[in-house]
């Protein structure tokens, strides 16, 4: 039988075999949908569903049940379609109460006659299933909406809000919601109605996943879907490299190698070295973009390798309908994709308060412009203290430049243990001047000059001037201006999404899957990549009932800000263990008269490490520390292969390293939970 186009369908004139709830009594029959449009001279909706009793086709039953007598009104029949037998039907509409008529479609005559059997390659494996579907007729018997791959949750409601307004079946597209939404270099335009029109573009392209931009999550979400389907785009506007790569890690990484080289020069004639410095400004910049162009010249020669029919240049965003419009540089539409599943990791992009970029003029820099400096600036102001304006901060002091560093509040590097915290503050404002607790009143541009007004912590009004401005004050994702609200998603009071799976970041029971830096959990690369690949594995291995063992889970929460000392996290916070009821002992080492820190001339630190009173385990730390990052690496591994502080003891701590300082701190934490050195623990929780 000929499939006819969305355009050409109308009711066939076949019998199909039905069930249905008749006052509590459940019979069976043939039906002919023509027949029935044309004498009950109301209108039909008739949704195809993949199997009775389960989930999401139970919801959608349950919500057209309960909102009947509203369709009813508006002058339509519900009749729901799947392959299952009568038999199954009958205990389908027993188990759930339901009023709806039911066909049962095992030959697929139905189902093949309105194009609703789609081929998928799974494993490599071709597989034909059911597509979720709606097709609504007016009383005329005329197809006023066609719908496929549409979302079982809410989908009555949506329905009911789109009947007395129903659009003539031209300019209604089928949904498909398969999209891996991410990217740390997204950046979302919204062009105008004119543009935006579907109408505007011939062809719509049918994919079983699209992967909207290509930052570390993206990237790794689109490998593993690549592995398993061909049937896959991947949609990016700007660079198609990271955030890491271009203007985050290794960019800083970079300007700070070149700092700490300048400032042990410098600082070394207690040591009996004494050298004149000189730092070229312009060299420093150049090995930094050099540098930083052969790390993203990698990722890039990576993106060069997928096949030009899987890539898509071009901004997205998410019409009402759930479809994927890509527009090109003028606002103008080239692509519409229908995709059946989404992960969204539109990554972030700096926060720039209102008028301040106007404010400020060429003066201000973001961590997304700073690296593009030719040379050294003389002067700069820093504001915020979080990792990005502490490092930054601290690094451009290091090589010459006249920096303060400011922050509303009294913390730095986003420490939540206020003993650590001060110490943090001690040791970095021995080198850095520190303007903390300080309110920005305005900023301005005079005489090619930025200029800062600004309330300091004493309650005076302050004006700082110089050359640049560097605004660190957070990054923000694009969600709210994406269109998820199409798809189902619902965000909180900070823009991120709610019911989000920790494990699969799914939301809700939608097939919309937000990853990377875009959900605000933890903006960090190693975050990033792990979310990629578990959300890659989730969309294509959800049919496996093992697909947990394919998926990594969570690691435990680990952050490192790079300036000297080091500050790190690892598990939970004083907060979080507070807020979940712990029972906890607090074990502490400082740095500053440690044997190999004085050695070294890095004696400026203190280690808190937060243990379980009743049990023998370590449940996070906080610390600002030389060689920080190596010992967050060794707690975040201890906690996540749970071993318990008599066995961290019974490794070797080799003499004279950094690290004998963690073995203080652990030996600090087993002396106030009262555990014999040589015992064993016995848990008694």
């Amino acid at each position: 039988m000929a499939k006819p186009t969305d355009e050409q369908i109308k009711l066939p004139d076949f019998t199909v075999p039905m069930v249905r709830n008749l006052n509590g009594n459940v019979i069976e029959g043939d039906l002919s949908l023509q027949e029935l449009v044309q004498n009950g001279h109301k209108g039909l909706i008739l949704y195809f569903y993949p199997r009775d009793n389960t989930p999401g086709c139970t919801t959608q039953a349950t919500d057209f049940t309960a909102h009947l007598n509203e369709f009813d009104n508006l002058g339509y029949d519900i009749i729901g379609v799947s392959r299952d037998s009568i038999e199954s039907h009958k205990k389908f509409i027993d188990n759930h109460d339901l009023q709806i008529t039911l066909i049962s479609d095992e030959d697929e005559k139905l189902c093949h006659y309105f194009d609703v059997i789609r081929e998928k390659n799974m494993y490599g494996k071709k597989t034909l299933g059911l597509v979720r579907s709606a097709f609504v007729f007016d009383k005329d018997g005329k197809l006023t909406h066609a719908q496929r791959n549409l979302r079982a949750k809410g989908y009555a409601d949506r329905l009911l809000e789109s009947l007395p307004h129903a659009l003539p079946i031209a300019s209604i597209l089928p949904h498909r919601y398969n999209f891996i939404i991410s990217s740390s270099e997204y950046r979302m335009s919204q062009s105008d109605s004119a543009n935006s029109s579907p109408q505007n573009v011939q062809n719509t392209r049918n994919v079983q996943v699209a992967i909207i931009g290509a930052g570390t999550a993206g990237q790794n979400a689109f490998h593993q879907v690549n592995r398993q389907t061909d049937d896959v785009v991947i949609i990016n506007s700007g660079f198609w490299t990271t955030t890491c790569a271009t203007v985050g890690c290794m960019p800083s990484k970079l300007l700070i190698a070149s700092a700490e080289r300048a400032y042990h020069a410098k600082h070394s004639a207690e040591f009996g070295v004494e050298a004149e410095v000189k730092i070229d400004g312009k060299q420093v910049m150049k090995r930094v973009q050099s540098e930083r162009d052969r790390f993203a010249g990698f990722v890039r020669d990576n993106v060069d390798s997928w096949g030009d029919d899987k890539k898509i240049d071009g901004k997205a965003s998410i019409n009402k309908d759930g479809i994927i419009e890509v527009t090109n540089e003028n606002g103008q539409i080239i692509q519409l994709i229908q995709a059946e599943k989404i992960i969204i990791a539109t990554g972030t992009t700096p926060f720039i308060p209102e008028g301040w970029a106007d404010d400020l003029g060429d003066a201000m820099l973001t961590s997304d412009t700073i690296f593009e400096l030719p040379d050294l600036p003389k002067s700069l102001a820093v504001i915020g203290a979080g990792a990005i304006g502490l490092e930054l901060a601290q690094a451009m002091h290091r090589l010459g430049v006249d920096v303060t560093l400011f922050n509303r509040v009294q913390k730095v590097g986003g420490i939540k243990d206020d003993k650590v915290n001060q110490k943090a503050i001690d040791c970095l404002g021995a080198e850095l001047t520190l303007k903390l607790d300080s309110d920005i009143d305005s900023v301005g541009n005079k005489d090619g000059q930025a200029v800062i007004h600004y309330t300091d912590s004493e309650g005076n009004e302050q004006t700082w001037q110089g050359e640049k401005v560097l605004l660190a004050v957070g990054r923000r994702a694009y969600l709210k201006d994406l269109g998820v609200e199409h798809l189902g998603v619902t965000l909180d009071d900070k823009g991120k999404p709610k019911d989000l799976d920790e494990l699969t970041a799914q939301v809700a029971d939608f097939p919309v899957y937000v990853i990377g830096d875009a959900n605000g959990r933890m903006p960090l690369l190693h975050v990033a990549s792990n979310e990629g690949f578990r959300s890659g594995r989730a969309v294509m291995d959800e049919q496996r009932e093992d697909k947990e063992d394919f998926i990594r889970p969570p690691t435990t929460p680990m952050s490192v800000v790079f300036c000297e000392p080091q500050i790190a996290s690892v598990g939970r916070s004083l907060s979080q263990l507070d807020d979940d009821g712990e029972d906890y002992v607090i074990g502490e080492v400082k740095f500053d008269n440690q044997g190999r820190s004085r050695v070294m001339g890095v004696n400026c630190g203190l280690l808190r490490i937060y243990a379980c009173k009743r049990r023998d385990i370590i449940l996070g730390a906080n610390m600002v520390a030389p060689d920080a990052e190596y010992i967050a690496h060794i707690l975040a591994s201890a906690i996540t292969g749970n071993m318990t502080v008599t066995e961290m003891l019974a490794s070797p701590f080799y003499h004279p390293t950094i690290l004998e300082g963690l073995r203080t701190a652990l030996r600090d934490v087993q002396e106030k939970m009262n555990i014999d050195y040589q015992k064993d623990c016995v848990n008694d929780k």
